[in-house]
């Protein structure tokens, strides 16, 4: 629990996952790494890429499992992003590099049918444009937009900006959607939204965070 001034309570709920994949290498166990909220606010959806593995956890009881989602063998599912309408979830595979789209039901707390599939190349990070227009993925030194159809999931590719970067550990869009800011081992780069079409601008370094693994936006703070 949160208090009343921002400090945390005592821990509520723990789940140890369990499992393990293919490839030996980097999925002898399962090591979660990352969630996200749906819109509900009293679930969370977890990535598993140790044990190929989506779970849908609820909040209201503790910490418990509700669901879980079966990803391809040898994928290694790692970052997720919840589109802002909440139905739809697109899932960034670390190991084969793709992004799938599902359907995810709010109420039920489930993720439905697969919608896309893009292929491989983006194996960095993903981050939603506020409005749920756009997506971005990060991949072999650049950043590619897409444009999301919010009825069915599908995705158009619309642009790429290469980054003077090797990697992306993590990225976001600001609240407002005119930035997106991508975290690198080199620092922290902005890159400006145009507002109309998605596109990017050229990449400014403005952070050199040292050891920084991820990165959230609230506001104009980062």
């Amino acid at each position: 629990p949160i208090q009343a001034g921002g400090g945390l309570g005592r821990v509520s709920g723990i789940v140890k996952e369990v499992g393990c994949g293919p490839v030996i290498e980097h999925q002898a166990t399962a090591h979660p790494q990352s969630v996200v909220f749906d819109t509900s606010g009293r679930r969370l959806i977890g990535a598993d890429p140790g044990s190929d593995r989506l779970s849908v956890l609820s909040l209201e009881d503790g910490l418990q499992v509700l669901k879980r989602h079966a990803m391809p063998a040898g994928s290694g599912p790692r970052h997720l992003v919840l589109h802002p309408s909440g139905h739809l979830l697109y899932v960034g595979s670390a190991l084969d590099g793709s992004i799938a789209g599902f359907g995810y039901d709010a109420a039920l707390g489930k993720i439905t049918s697969r919608l896309v599939q893009i292929g491989s190349g983006y194996r960095d990070a993903l981050a939603m444009h506020p409005t749920g227009h756009a997506l971005y993925a990060s991949g072999d030194g650049e950043v590619t937009a897409w444009r999301i159809d919010s009825v069915t999931g599908h995705l158009l590719q619309t642009y790429r900006q290469r980054l003077c970067a090797d990697n992306v550990r993590a990225m976001a869009v600001s609240a407002d959607g005119r930035e997106l800011l991508s975290l690198t081992p080199q620092g922290i780069l902005r890159m400006d939204v145009n507002k109309i079409t998605g596109h990017l601008g050229d990449p400014v370094c403005v952070a050199r965070p040292s050891n920084a693994q991820c990165i959230a936006v609230t506001g104009h703070l980062i």
